[in-house]
C-alpha cells in the first residue's frame, strides 16, 4: 500500500522544519523514509497511522541532515552526556541496542521506534516457550 506524502499537511505538523524545501525532501529524505518503513508498513492496517509513521521518519531525517529552525544538523550521533563551557567540550553516550541505535539520536526516531515495535512482530506477542517435560543434558 503506497503512502502519499502530503507536503503542506506535514510542514503544518512539524514547523520546526520550516527550513527544509519541499524540493529537498521529495528528492532527498521522502526515497530513504520510504525505504525505511517499507519492512513493517504493510502490517499496520489503519492509513492514518501508515501516515503518521511516514511523518515521523521524514521529521527523524530531516533532524539528522538538515536540523530545525535555529539550530543546524550538529553530525553528534547519540545522547549528550556531558558539557562543559570553557574551551568547549562535549561528550556523547550511545548506549542504545544496535538495532534501536539510528533510531535513538532524535526524539522523532525514538518515537518512531516505540510506536512501531508492535508492527515488528506483526502484531502478534511471542510468549516464552512451554518448559519441555523431562531435561535434556
Amino acid at each position: 500500500m503506497a503512502i502519499t506524502f502530503d507536503y503542506a499537511a506535514w510542514a503544518a505538523a512539524y514547523p520546526e522544519f520550516s527550513n527544509v524545501t519541499e524540493p529537498q525532501i521529495t528528492a532527498r529524505i521522502l526515497p530513504s523514509a520510504q525505504q525505511a518503513i517499507a519492512g513493517f508498513i504493510g502490517n499496520v492496517i489503519d492509513p492514518q497511522q501508515q501516515t503518521n509513521f511516514l511523518w515521523l521518519m521524514v521529521a527523524h531525517l530531516c533532524k539528522l541532515n538538515f536540523g530545525v529552525v535555529g539550530s543546524p544538523a550538529t553530525g553528534l550521533v547519540g545522547r549528550i552526556s556531558s558539557a562543559t563551557e570553557g574551551s568547549v567540550s562535549v561528550d556523547v553516550e550511545f548506549t542504545t541496542s544496535l538495532a534501536q541505535a539510528w533510531y535513538a539520536q532524535t526524539t522523532y526516531g525514538a518515537l518512531f521506534w516505540q510506536l512501531a515495535r508492535p508492527y515488528w512482530l506483526g502484531g502478534f506477542s511471542y510468549p516464552a516457550p512451554p518448559p519441555t517435560p523431562f531435561p535434556y543434558r
